[in-house]
C-alpha cells in the first residue's frame, strides 16, 4: 500500500510539472499584465495624474521592457480599478525600474501563497500535499498575472490564524489591511466588528489609516473612483468570460449591462449579510474563531458584482477550515474543495492544464476521503476522459488578427478594455459558459455547509472575545 501511494504521488507530481511547464511557455510574453496596470497607475498617482484615464496610462503600459512581460498594444489599456489607498501600496515599487519591481512583486505574491499554506497547515492539520494542491492553480495563475487577490487572501487567512492564537487585536488590524481588495475582505471586517470585541479598535484604526492614505491623493480622486471609475469598470467587464459573478450570469440571461451590474451588486449585499451572520454564529457555536474571518470571504466571492477565478480561490481557506471541523470530511465538501481548487474553464479551454487538474483532484480526494484504490482509479480515469472530451468539443479557431481600438485620451481606460472584452473574450452561452457551473456548484456546497454547520452544531464553549 505504501509503495502504491508513493507511485500515485510520483505520477501526480509529474502531471502537475507537465501542466506548469506548458503554462509557463503559454504565458511567456504576457506575464504580469495586472501588475503592469497597478505599477503605472501608482506612478501616475504619485505625480498627481489621474490613474483611471486612457492616457497616459496606456502609454506607460505600452512600453516594452522584456520579451516575457506583458505590454499594452492596439490602444487597449488594462485598467487599474483600485481605490487610491490600494494604489498607494504600489508607489514604493513604482520607484523601481519595471523589471526589478516585477521580480519584487512576484516574490510578494509567492510569499502570500506560502503564508496561506502555512497558516492552513497550523489551523487544519492537513498534510502539506493537500494544501499545496488546493492552492496550486490559484497561485500559478494569479502570480502570472501579478494580481492583488493573493495579498488579500493571505491577509484574511493570517487574520484567521491570529484569531486561532487568540490575538484578536492584531487580527483586526491585519483584516483591515485586506481591504486592498475591498469586495473580498469587507464582509470579513464587518463580521469581526460584530463578533470580536477586542478586534474593533485596531480594525477601525487601520481602516481610518487607509482612508487617510486615500485622502493624500485628494478628495476629488476618491469621489471620482467611487462615482465614475468603479462603475465604469464594472460595466466594461460585464460579458468577460473570466468572470464568475452573478453579473455575468445575468448578462447571459439577457439583462442589460446596467441591469446585470445591479443584479450582481444586490446579490453581493445579500450574500455578504448572510455570510456575516453565518460566520459569527458558526464561530461562536463551534468555539472556533478563525471562521469569523474565513467564512465571509466564501460568501463574498459567490457571485458578487466583480469576481474572477483568482478571487474565487479566496473560498479555499474557508472550505478547508470547515472540513477540518468534521471528524471525517464529507465527500461532498471534499468535492467542493476540489471544485474551487481547479480552474475548469482554463483547464478545458487550454488543454495543457488537464493533467495537472486531474492530479490535483486525485490528491485532494485521496487525502480527504481516503477512498479505495479501485474507486480512486475509476474517478481519476473518468475525470481525465471527460476533460479531454470537453477540450476536444471546443471549437478551435485560428489565430486572430491584432485588435486595435481608438478611444479619446481623456476617456476612462475601461472604454478600451470593454471594447476588447466584447470583441475577443465575451462569455456567450456555449461550452465555455457551462464550464463556470462546476465552480459555482462548488461555491454553493461550501456556502451551504457553512449555513448548515452553524444551524445544526451544538453550543460550544464560546470565547470571551465574542460579543
Amino acid at each position: 500500500m505504501r509503495y502504491s501511494k508513493v507511485l500515485w504521488f510520483a505520477i501526480a507530481i509529474c502531471a502537475i510539472a507537465i501542466s506548469l511547464a506548458a503554462f509557463w511557455h503559454f504565458s511567456s510574453g504576457s506575464l504580469l499584465s495586472d501588475f503592469r496596470a497597478f505599477y503605472c497607475a501608482a506612478q501616475l498617482s504619485m505625480h498627481g495624474i489621474d490613474p483611471y484615464r486612457q492616457e497616459p496610462l496606456y502609454s506607460c503600459e505600452a512600453r516594452q521592457v522584456s520579451p516575457i512581460l506583458w505590454h499594452a498594444a492596439g490602444h487597449v489599456t488594462d485598467p487599474a480599478p483600485l481605490p487610491p489607498y490600494a494604489l498607494a501600496l504600489f508607489v514604493p515599487l513604482s520607484l523601481l525600474p519595471f523589471a526589478a519591481a516585477a521580480i519584487s512583486w512576484t516574490l510578494v505574491l509567492t510569499a502570500s501563497w506560502l503564508a496561506v499554506i502555512v497558516s492552513l497547515r497550523i489551523m487544519t492539520g492537513y498534510s502539506w500535499s493537500v494544501l499545496v494542491a488546493a492552492v496550486l492553480f490559484a497561485a500559478a495563475i494569479s502570480i502570472s498575472l501579478g494580481q492583488l487577490a493573493p495579498v488579500a487572501i493571505a491577509l484574511t487567512t493570517l487574520a484567521a490564524l491570529l484569531l486561532y492564537y487568540e490575538r484578536p487585536d492584531w487580527a483586526g488590524g491585519v483584516a483591515a489591511l485586506a481591504l486592498v481588495e475591498p469586495h473580498v475582505a469587507l464582509p470579513s471586517c464587518i463580521a469581526m466588528l460584530v463578533a470580536v470585541r477586542r478586534s474593533r479598535v485596531p480594525l477601525i484604526a487601520a481602516g481610518l489609516g487607509l482612508l487617510s492614505i486615500s485622502l493624500l491623493f485628494g478628495a476629488h480622486r476618491n469621489v471620482e473612483y467611487v462615482l465614475y471609475a468603479l462603475p465604469s469598470h464594472s460595466l466594461s467587464d460585464v460579458p468577460d468570460i473570466g468572470q464568475y459573478s452573478l453579473t455575468v450570469l445575468a448578462h447571459v440571461l439577457g439583462f442589460s449591462d446596467a441591469g446585470a451590474s445591479r443584479a450582481g451588486t444586490v446579490w453581493y449585499l445579500v450574500l455578504g449579510a448572510i455570510g456575516v451572520a453565518a460566520a459569527c454564529r458558526a464561530a461562536k457555536r463551534l468555539a472556533f474563531q478563525p471562521l469569523v474571518v474565513a467564512l465571509p470571504v466564501a460568501f463574498a466571492v459567490f457571485g458578487g458584482p466583480y469576481v474572477h477565478w483568482q478571487q474565487v480561490a479566496g473560498a479555499i481557506p474557508a472550505a478547508l477550515l470547515l472540513a477540518s471541523r468534521e471528524r471525517r470530511p464529507s465527500p461532498l465538501l471534499a468535492a467542493g474543495i476540489a471544485g474551487i481548487a481547479i480552474p475548469w474553464l482554463y483547464a478545458v479551454g487550454w488543454g495543457f492544464l488537464i493533467p495537472g487538474a486531474v492530479a490535483v483532484l486525485a490528491i485532494i480526494v485521496w487525502e480527504l476521503c481516503k477512498p479505495r484504490a479501485a474507486a480512486a482509479a475509476v474517478t481519476i480515469g473518468l475525470a481525465f476522459a471527460i476533460l479531454l472530451l470537453l477540450n476536444h468539443a471546443l471549437a478551435k479557431g485560428g489565430a486572430s488578427a491584432p485588435f486595435s481600438i481608438a478611444v479619446p485620451p481623456d476617456a476612462y481606460a475601461d472604454a478600451s478594455w470593454g471594447a476588447y472584452v466584447r470583441a475577443r473574450i465575451p462569455i456567450g452561452s456555449g461550452l465555455l459558459f457551462w464550464l463556470h457551473v462546476p465552480t459555482w456548484c462548488a461555491l454553493a456546497v461550501v456556502v451551504t455547509f457553512a449555513v448548515r454547520m452553524f444551524a445544526r452544531s451544538e453550543n460550544g464553549a464560546a470565547s470571551s472575545d465574542f460579543a
